[in-house]
């Protein structure tokens, strides 16, 4: 979709690598080392580090358009924001979908997250401990850059369930307030 919008109304790409194991092919930035593990054990999402750099890589890019859209693509994805979200707090069942059509998805994804939850203890208050514990390297990266382009330029949030979840980890961290120019 990105590639067809791109050739509709050319506009910049970058691409940031949060913790791949395999690396792209093309012209990137890495900022994370690892990739997440399993939420059942713990995901061990540096968190903080991630949230710390996309703040950083937001101020470094602020001027370089008149507005943002940050999307990303990661495998399990929506398991991970599903699993974020609920920690969190919100009451969220049954409203994280899969890309996958089949109906035993989506039990089996929230069997995966109440197991989860049930088994890594974790601060629901402490939104750095849910990332660290239940996220992927993109949530707190793009959480943190998000935020700190919104002090300065309007950020469209392109995706779906993950872009929710970091609207709730954004919510967590920083109140209401960037969302005057998130959306």
């Amino acid at each position: 979709i990105a590639m067809a919008a791109k050739k509709l109304a050319p506009f910049g790409l970058e691409f940031v690598d949060t913790g791949l194991t395999i690396h792209p092919q093309c012209p990137h930035t890495k900022v994370g080392e690892f990739c997440a593990e399993s939420i059942l054990q713990g995901s061990n999402v540096e968190a903080k580090k991630l949230y710390d750099k996309g703040v950083e890589y937001g101020y470094s890019i602020k001027d370089k358009s008149d507005y943002f859209i940050l999307s990303e693509c990661v495998p399990a994805g929506t398991t991970t924001a599903y699993a974020v979200v609920k920690a969190l707090g919100y009451e969220c069942d049954g409203y994280f979908a899969s890309s996958s059509g089949e109906p035993s998805v989506k039990t089996l994804k929230q069997d995966v997250v109440i197991k989860a939850l049930s088994s890594v203890s974790y601060d629901k208050n402490d939104s750095f401990d849910v990332m660290t514990k239940f996220g992927d390297t993109m949530q707190p990266f793009i959480a943190g850059a998000a935020t700190e382009i919104a002090k300065y330029k309007p950020v469209i949030l392109g995706g779906g369930t993950q872009m929710a979840a970091v609207c709730a980890i954004i919510k967590a961290i920083s109140g209401s307030e960037p969302f005057s120019n998130i959306a």
